[in-house]
């Protein structure tokens, strides 16, 4: 019953990869009345009849046994983001070309056999992630020449027709740019928001310092309607200044029995007697200028009136 047992194969294996390497060979088929001629150490075939009547042929058929080898005119730098490639061959009759490229780490084929004409840039950046490519990585670039007779390369190296580098996809400058101009437009934001901030507190402050303020004079003034509170205060300052220094004077001890007290008391004693000589102006002085220093005496009425020496 026909071969027996057959394993059913898991994987179908895929057969695209080696259909793109294979190339039917071309002959004239069979023919007279042909004419021949040797031309450049080539030998032609132009025209002859065919085997059905009537049938003739008009092409001209060479035999060409030489093997394009394609190269690398212009490659990018490993771990760069260049990517164009420009290839050359060494027939001068092979202007176009075929490449593809593989990837190592995926072990797979990004691109089949695409064409390619000599001196033309071949452009890569399709790589980007950014454009839909597979993105940073080790590739393989495979080239090979296609000369008028459909010869191709059949040998691949890495010093003439294929290249392996890193392909490193470049930056992408738009977001960056987008997400600097963010960031600058929040700072600056958060810095207004800020001294907005600042100036509502530093206005509430002083509100309620002046709510304080107000308070405190109605309770110091008793209820007078006093709106001056500078006035007030200086008021409590002269005040408080008057006292103090009624208290130095008070707690001041003097020695009458040394030379420097005895001097002392003198030079207190004739401050009386100008304060008695000039009493008038010191009357109007110290009322204009109250709880400060008398221009005659030196020091205050009070000190002079409640001093036990002086009296």
């Amino acid at each position: 019953h026909g071969i027996g047992i057959v394993t059913v194969p898991s994987d179908v294996y895929d057969t695209s990869n080696d259909l793109e390497n294979m190339f039917c060979r071309q002959s004239p088929g069979p023919r007279y009345m042909a004419v021949g001629q040797f031309i450049d150490g080539k030998a032609l075939i132009l025209g002859g009849r065919g085997d059905r009547p009537g049938h003739l042929y008009r092409d001209v058929w060479s035999r060409d046994c030489t093997i394009p080898r394609a190269s690398m005119k212009i490659k990018p730098n490993t771990k760069s983001s260049q990517s164009v490639f420009v290839f050359e061959c060494d027939e001068d009759g092979a202007m176009q070309f075929e490449y593809k490229i593989f990837d190592i780490n995926e072990r797979l084929d990004v691109t089949p056999w695409l064409p390619a004409m000599k001196d033309e840039n071949v452009d890569i950046s399709w790589l980007d992630t950014k454009k839909g490519g597979p993105g940073s990585g080790w590739y393989t670039m495979y080239v090979r020449g296609v000369d008028t007779s459909g010869n191709r390369d059949l040998k691949y190296s890495t010093s003439t027709n294929a290249y392996t580098w890193f392909y490193l996809q470049p930056l992408p400058w738009g977001k960056i740019s987008l997400t600097i101009c963010a960031v600058v437009i929040l700072s600056i934001g958060g810095f207004i928001e800020y001294r907005r901030r600042e100036r509502k507190a530093a206005l509430e402050r002083y509100a309620q310092r002046r709510m304080r303020r107000k308070f405190k004079l109605h309770a110091m003034t008793g209820g007078e309607g006093v709106d001056d509170w500078k006035e007030v205060y200086n008021k409590q300052a002269m005040n408080s200044v008057r006292a103090s220094r009624q208290t130095i004077d008070r707690k001041l001890p003097v020695d009458h029995h040394s030379s420097s007290g005895q001097q002392h008391y003198k030079d207190r004693k004739s401050r009386r007697r100008n304060r008695e000589k000039h009493r008038p102006y010191q009357e109007s002085n110290d009322a204009e200028f109250e709880g400060t220093r008398s221009t005659s005496s030196g020091y205050p009425p009070s000190r002079r009136r409640h001093h036990p020496k002086l009296n």
